[in-house]
């Protein structure tokens, strides 16, 4: 499980293919190339660099040997560095391999590290909460027992959630929970689970908005890929919609490809698509009249720069209310225990 996710992984992706650049730049031949780069890797990436190398030197091209790895470079990834082998142009191809797997984890770093500060408050905060309530709250609960006092309503209230949310009773909810989560899975289907989770976090009104600019801004961006690299428009779009997930691709794409063969311009297709607006539609019309990569290159800055200022949105939204119920968590925490010590003081000093 952990090599797939760090072979997976966008970022070390991106930063393979860049060093794959910079040794072609230098002009060093592929397979001491990979060699060299291979101990600068992390380990996953070495025994794969090292599979690839010794491939190399027995006479296979670079596109053969890594297609003997489809779990890590998608077809994509292999038509175009097959197409670099051929033209002469594999640095080249590099480096838009590198762009494009840096932009494709950019959104996703991004809002990870924006959110980093609030979990941060949250966690925090409940870690407090769970000291307090399990070996300062049943110290004031015995004092008070001791004296056969009445504990204030908020204590009172505060107990009996105590008495619910213990940690034997979190561990059957756990246990249940995972019973429940097997079954459905198993019942379901992961595919169908997935879609029914992504479903219903796209449905949300900003995070819908986010979601359907960051597929569009993949797609585009793995299409202007494939055009700057020498493929034709229905090549692109093929390995293109192959990097959907599946789910995306039959909701919004499955006829896509097919009318594209048929002679149907892209932009055409698109205004039907609800993930296209006008203004999308209208900059691919105009790179169909022009020719011109960089009208996309531009389309795709629009839609990332957009993607930001929505996912700060988020944040300016989710921090005050944070913050706000994390304080009113703290606060009655604090006043439920407050209080019967104010009580006890009282009753000593009459």
């Amino acid at each position: 499980m952990l090599n797939f996710f760090s072979l997976n992984n966008d970022r070390e992706k991106a930063r393979f293919f860049l060093m794959m650049n910079v040794a072609l730049r230098a002009g060093l031949p592929l397979y001491q190339t990979l060699n060299i780069m291979k101990d600068s890797l992390p380990v996953q990436w070495r025994d794969v660099v090292s599979v690839i190398a010794e491939n190399l030197r027995r006479g296979y091209s670079l596109s053969q040997t890594m297609s003997n790895f489809k779990n890590v470079f998608e077809p994509l990834t292999l038509k175009l560095i097959n197409v670099g082998e051929n033209t002469g142009k594999l640095d080249e191809i590099c480096v838009y391999l590198f762009e494009f797997y840096e932009n494709k984890g950019k959104v996703v770093n991004k809002l990870f590290s924006s959110l980093s500060y609030p979990i941060f408050i949250v966690t925090f905060a409940f870690v407090i909460a769970y000291v307090v309530l399990n070996f300062v709250f049943p110290v004031v609960i015995n004092m008070y027992s001791d004296l056969n006092m009445k504990l204030p309503a908020m204590t009172q209230f505060l107990k009996f959630f105590v008495d619910i949310v213990n940690l034997r009773n979190l561990l059957i909810f756990l246990v249940i929970f995972v019973l429940f989560a097997g079954f459905v899975y198993f019942y379901v289907g992961k595919e169908k689970l997935v879609g029914m989770v992504l479903d219903f976090f796209s449905s949300l009104p900003i995070i819908s908005d986010i979601y359907k600019k960051y597929v569009v801004s993949n797609f585009l961006y793995a299409l202007v890929l494939c055009l700057k690299s020498g493929l034709i428009m229905s090549d692109g779009i093929k390995f293109s919609l192959a990097l959907l997930p599946e789910r995306v691709y039959n909701k919004y794409f499955s006829d896509v490809y097919k009318r594209i063969l048929e002679g149907e311009q892209l932009s055409s297709i698109l205004i039907e698509k609800p993930l296209f607006n006008k203004i999308i539609v209208n900059f691919i019309a105009s790179y169909e009249e022009t020719a011109k990569t960089e009208i996309i290159d531009k389309l795709i800055g629009y839609l990332n720069f957009d993607i930001n200022i929505a996912i700060d949105r988020i944040l300016v939204l989710i921090e005050p209310v944070l913050i706000t119920g994390v304080s009113i968590f703290v606060f009655f925490i604090a006043a439920s225990i407050l209080l019967p010590i104010i009580g006890i003081s009282v009753q000593f000093t009459q």
